[in-house]
């Protein structure tokens, strides 16, 4: 059968909000689905989007017409992807036009992992808009649609006591348990490297093998003598094989803290500030308000001049830093 272009001048576009987007526990492969919704412009079609958060090193995003859609079997549309960020800067994708049939996917739109966390993640919550239309670009409809990742936050001091006497194979151990329901979480591990520097490092350890994964972020910070708290590290990582331990370098020797013990140490003890996130495995998803004239609405103005810049300029750059 062949795909269908259904006269009408209109425009429909949907933001999606994902929340702790960084906390995502999809491995490989696997998506995350936005909350569906209705098309008017386009004989109340239903959709989604969809992003893959771990796609080798890249990030991906596509279109997917649901399978109980109604309208037209077949269906020609053009859309176009954006990430938009907080300071206002946009990244706008190349215009595509497909044909979507019911239980169809778009052509996967991929963007580097690092520069979407660099530019796009300052507040951890992603912001994707997809606009779609069929010829000319006239403002028709508007959707917002927010998932949620859920995230457990914890703030914990480890007092680490004779720290004078640290050595090789002594491994001081923080356990982290859920303060929902006092279940072990994790363990973090200190101790010093094989070589003759004795830097200190810190492990991670996950127990819980009926996860079946888990982004954990922790930042640690030394207490010093005037309980002033001194940031030290910042980690975060992805699990989903809980059989291996996961080490990163403190990049700090046992020697130097121990020059500096007037200020780090107090009665030979260490005491740190532990600021631990995880990932809880719940996820939600809701539909927050569609406008059937207003696209511009709950959008940042700035966005939408950055926006109609990238347009303009789309045969230089796609990426477009605003003026506030």
């Amino acid at each position: 059968m062949a795909c269908e272009n259904i006269t009408g001048k209109g425009t429909f576009t949907v933001t999606w909000i994902i929340d702790n987007f960084e906390y995502c526990i999809e491995k490989e492969g696997e998506y995350i689905k936005s909350p569906t919704f209705v098309a008017p412009t386009f004989a109340n079609t239903k959709w989604s989007l969809r992003i893959y958060p771990r796609k080798g090193n890249d990030i991906s995003l596509c279109l997917f017409r649901e399978s109980d859609s109604k309208g037209p079997l077949k269906i020609k549309i053009n859309y176009e992807f954006a990430l938009l960020a907080a300071d206002g800067l946009c990244r706008l994708f190349d215009t595509t036009e497909e044909c979507f049939s019911t239980n169809s996917i778009s052509n996967l739109i991929s963007v580097d992992q690092d520069y979407l966390s660099t530019n796009f993640l300052s507040n951890g919550n992603l912001v994707v808009r997809c606009k779609m239309w069929y010829s000319k670009k006239e403002i028709s409809s508007y959707c917002r649609v927010r998932t949620h990742i859920g995230v457990e936050k914890k703030i914990l001091i480890w007092s680490i006591k004779k720290f004078s006497t640290l050595e090789k194979g002594i491994e001081p151990t923080l356990k982290i348990k859920s303060t929902r329901n006092q279940k072990l979480i994790a363990s973090l591990k200190l101790s010093l490297t094989e070589d003759d520097d004795e830097t200190l490092q810190m492990s991670f350890i996950y127990p819980n093998s009926q996860v079946r994964s888990m982004y954990f972020s922790n930042k640690l910070y030394i207490l010093d003598s005037n309980n002033v708290a001194v940031p030290w590290s910042n980690a975060g990582v992805f699990f989903d094989d809980f059989s291996k331990e996961s080490k990163f370098s403190l990049a700090i020797t046992k020697g130097e803290i121990m020059e500096k013990k007037s200020q780090y140490l107090r009665a030979d003890v260490l005491s740190l500030l532990c600021e631990c996130d995880f990932s809880t495995g719940e996820t939600t998803g809701e539909l927050e308000g569609c406008d059937p004239d207003a696209e511009i609405q709950g959008m940042n103005p700035i966005h939408w001049t950055c926006l109609q810049s990238c347009r303009s300029h789309r045969k230089n750059e796609n990426c477009y830093k605003c003026e506030h």
